[in-house]
């Protein structure tokens, strides 16, 4: 049976609903609340929360509002989007582990309104409609809340659920964007041509996302058709500063799956899209309900803002009839001689006959061949091409039944790396040594080496010392520091496309000697002298080792006529036997690893018998 194409649109790094196959965007749904619903269907309500209730782990259904949770729902309008039922339940805070697991259930009457397809932060979700265009629609959301570990910086977190970014890899989630939450938009696919509104209804998509997945576009990418979903961003870290992967799951109805051909629980293979690369996933596959239910524990860290491309196995070829299909992952890098290396995934079906080898074409503005290789393996280098000139290279499979269809993209130039990770600063005696870890990217080129700038202000300005590390090593040690000085470290990243950002610039203080002992006495029985003091207030960044007690000739000046020693846990000495009646000046030093510290002012001292 033929093949119906899916034919949702795709622009260039954004997916954009406004406009799909020519129709333009409705701001509202005709008679549509323009906010919040009616909380309960007293009446004749249209626009209305039917029912809500929620099973503990372990427990019987109840009322949400028997356990102080509360379920609202609202009109989502804007310039950019359609308009869109937001539902939401609040008050998970503080609520016990068999709650927080269990599942929720809610009715609610959207009236004319047709929610088609449902995105969610839920650990699970699932959404029926019932009814028509005379009686009303209903939609029943049913599903688990889950953990998020979100911002609220206002900057930050409107970045993020735009899907511009989520931070840097620094970027630390806040206690009040952390929680459990039960909260998703039902979207009616306004816009979208027939058969994909009958294709994708039905749809839902779970997350713990900070983003929003509000825009499914779908295509036929070489012979496989693909859904694109979205973007999942959070911030890097948790407030306890530990990273943070978005997870996620997607049901796919039954209908889509008879659209691309696809049987239930079919295999998948499915490529996370991120601002740092793309990464080939493995889902967790089931068949539920006529679908297929595709569970993505660990996406990517946060910032990367990671889209999900769909391509199930499909079963519209007959085995060994045709050649193999397109080949998957294809990723080319330019270098700075005028070369490119192409490497690819084999394709997701060979359609009954091995592949025997692959081919890669390069060509200029996508028309004009240029180059090509040929490969038995998964990659193979380019030659011949222009350093800084515009390529796009297809691959395609070959088996003995022929030549498949190409996968094409455009040959990636290189560039500068990425900044390098997490600075920390160890001291020394009049040194600082800046540590790292490498960059999340390094441009498509390896990095040749790393700079460490020092400067004496937060805010930069023109460092007063460099030093230099090799790519092996990711520490280095900026000396000659004045002891004690506040300096501010930054490092950056060198290939040969150029060099990185700098990372934030943090700070130490080279060690010094630590300050006098305080309140330093000597007294004096059975001809010897016996100095106490108490600990200096400052050890100079380095712990003290050991005390130094001199006994002086003189309150000023003069020589050392006896000296005794103690440990950096012990505040007394005691000195050797003295001539009785002679008189002396007592002193005392704190040592550490840079030297002997100031001596507070002398005491007087007379040897007694």
């Amino acid at each position: 049976m033929p093949r119906r194409p899916l034919t949702f649109a795709v622009t260039s790094g954004v997916l954009a609903l406004a406009v799909l196959n020519g129709v333009p965007a409705l701001a509202t749904v005709d008679g549509m609340p323009t906010g919040s619903w009616d909380a309960t269907c007293a009446g004749a309500a249209t626009w209305c929360v039917e029912s809500a209730t929620i099973t503990p782990d372990g427990g019987n259904v109840q009322p949400l509002s028997d356990l102080g949770l509360t379920a609202s729902a609202t009109t989502v309008a804007s310039n950019d989007w359609p308009s869109s039922l937001r539902w939401s339940v609040d008050g998970w805070a503080d609520q016990p582990p068999d709650v927080t697991a269990g599942e929720v259930s809610l009715v609610i009457r959207t009236g004319a309104y047709v929610p088609r397809v449902t995105t969610a932060t839920a650990g699970t979700v699932r959404a029926t409609r019932t009814g028509d265009d005379q009686s009303g629609y209903v939609v029943t959301v049913t599903g688990k809340a889950t953990q998020v570990d979100w911002t609220t910086d206002p900057v930050l977190a409107a970045q993020c659920a735009d899907a511009i970014t989520c931070g840097d890899f620094n970027s630390t989630a806040d206690a009040a964007g952390t929680g459990v939450r039960f909260e998703g938009l039902s979207l009616d696919l306004d816009g979208y041509s027939p058969d994909d509104i009958a294709a994708l209804d039905g749809t839902t998509v779970a997350s713990d996302s900070q983003t929003y997945q509000r825009v499914f576009t779908s295509n036929t990418f070489g012979d496989h058709p693909f859904l694109m979903i979205g973007s999942f961003g959070n911030p890097q870290l948790d407030v306890s500063g530990l990273p943070v992967r978005t997870s996620a799951s997607v049901w796919l109805p039954p209908a889509y799956l008879a659209a691309v051909q696809a049987g239930a629980g079919a295999a998948a293979q499915v490529t996370a899209i991120s601002a740092i690369g793309n990464d080939l996933l493995t889902p967790e596959l089931s068949a539920e309900d006529g679908g297929t239910l595709l569970r993505f524990p660990k996406i990517g860290f946060g910032s990367t803002l990671g889209m999900l491309m769909i391509r199930l196995q499909t079963d519209g070829v007959v085995p060994g009839t045709d050649a193999p299909g397109v080949p998957e992952q294809v990723r080319a890098m330019a270098d700075v001689s005028g070369g490119a290396r192409i490497s690819w995934f084999p394709p997701l079906d060979d359609h009954g006959s091995a592949v025997t080898a692959y081919r890669a074409r390069a060509y200029l503005n996508s028309t004009t061949l240029i180059g090509s290789c040929t490969s038995a393996t998964l990659s193979c280098n380019l030659t011949g091409l222009t350093a800084g000139q515009n390529y796009y290279v297809r691959v395609s499979a070959v088996s003995a039944l022929g030549e498949g269809p190409a996968a094409m993209r455009a040959i990636d130039r290189p560039t500068a790396p990425s900044a390098p990770r997490t600075p920390k600063v160890a001291a020394g005696p009049g040194r600082l040594t800046l540590s790292w870890t490498e960059p999340l990217s390094t441009g498509g080129q390896p990095i040749t080496g790393y700079t460490v700038r020092a400067y004496r202000l937060a805010t930069g300005g023109t460092a007063f010392s460099t030093c230099l590390a090799p790519t092996t090593r990711l520490t280095c040690t900026v000396g000659g520091l004045t002891a004690g000085a506040r300096i501010y470290l930054s490092v950056r990243a060198t290939n040969m496309a150029g060099s990185s950002a700098e990372t934030a610039r943090v700070y130490g203080n080279g060690w010094t000697v630590a300050s006098a002992p305080r309140l330093p006495k000597a007294t004096s029985a059975r001809s010897r002298v016996t100095v106490s003091w108490t600990a200096p207030a400052a050890t100079g960044g380095t712990p003290v080792t050991g005390y130094r007690a001199d006994l002086w000739t003189a309150l000023r000046g003069g020589g050392v006529a006896a000296r005794c020693t103690s440990k950096a846990t012990v505040r007394t000495c005691v000195t050797p036997v003295l001539t009785p009646g002679r008189t002396y000046y007592a002193s005392v030093t704190a040592l550490n690893a840079v030297g002997a510290s100031a001596q507070p002012a002398r005491v007087k001292v007379v040897v007694k018998r």
